[in-house]
């Protein structure tokens, strides 16, 4: 986000990672480029890193159940996105995490949206995975 309050500009990023270390790294980075520009940075939060886990029971579980109940492979992304989950995965160390959902659009705009009849396979597919841990 970036605003402007009495002619000073002030950006606000809310960076991610799956690394703590990378995290470090790129507030370096950010905080060396605004000094360089006579400006300050300051790190006021942390969003904890959330690590995946392709070799997960809990993944490998979700892939079958997927696949039962659709008959074709899931697809998966990694993204740094189930914000929650890096909290609950800094509370409990090596707990097998997984985040599903519905079909978003246009995230964190004005124009964002949900796809409707997602909902409905996102339940089934949860109902499965459940049945199968």
């Amino acid at each position: 986000m970036v605003r402007t309050k009495d002619g000073v500009a002030v950006i606000t990023a809310f960076h991610r990672s799956f690394q703590p270390v990378k995290l470090d790294s790129l507030t370096k980075q950010i905080q060396a480029l605004v000094a360089s520009h006579n400006a300050s940075a300051r790190r006021r939060s942390a969003f904890p890193a959330w690590p995946s886990q392709p070799d997960a029971a809990l993944y490998q579980t979700a892939l079958s159940a997927y696949d039962q109940i659709f008959g074709e492979p899931l697809k998966t992304v990694v993204a740094h996105a189930g914000l929650e989950c890096g909290f609950i995965a800094q509370k409990y160390p090596g707990m097998e995490i997984i985040s599903i959902g519905p079909t978003l659009l246009d995230v964190h705009t004005p124009t964002e949206r949900l796809y409707v009849p997602s909902v409905e396979r996102v339940s089934q597919f949860l109902r499965q995975i459940l049945k199968d841990v």
